[in-house]
Order: C-alpha cells, then structure tokens, then sequence
C-alpha cells in the first residue's frame, strides 16, 4: 500500500473500473482510501461512462418488464 505524499491517503494503486463484472475501458485509474469515508469519487470521463452504464442498464430493464 503506498502513501499518497503530502496527504493523509493511502492507496493499494491503479485500478480499472468494472461494472456488472465487465471491463469498462476505465483504467489506470488512482484509487485512494482514507480514513472512514465511503463516498467514490471519479475522474469526468469514469463518471460519465459509468452514469451511461448505468442509465442504459435501467432501460433495459424497464423495456424487459
């Protein structure tokens, strides 16, 4: 586990963004804990694809019922 320098972070390193247990194309992407916090935070580009997932998984769904 590395110390993020001049911070009170830690972080196990890269990571690569999966959703529904499938590769997202979102990798390298810095992963960072501290201490107690459960919020995610991710850059633009992770953030918008992952809403895009999402939202798309929610239609399909909703057009399967």
């Amino acid at each position: 586990m590395l110390i993020v320098h001049g911070r009170k972070h830690y972080s196990p390193g890269l990571a690569e963004l999966t959703f529904d247990g499938k590769t997202t194309g979102f990798k390298n992407l810095l992963t960072t804990f501290d201490s107690g916090a459960s919020y995610t935070y991710l850059n633009s580009q992770a953030y918008q694809g992952l809403i895009s997932l999402v939202s798309g998984r929610k239609s399909s769904k909703t057009r399967q019922t």
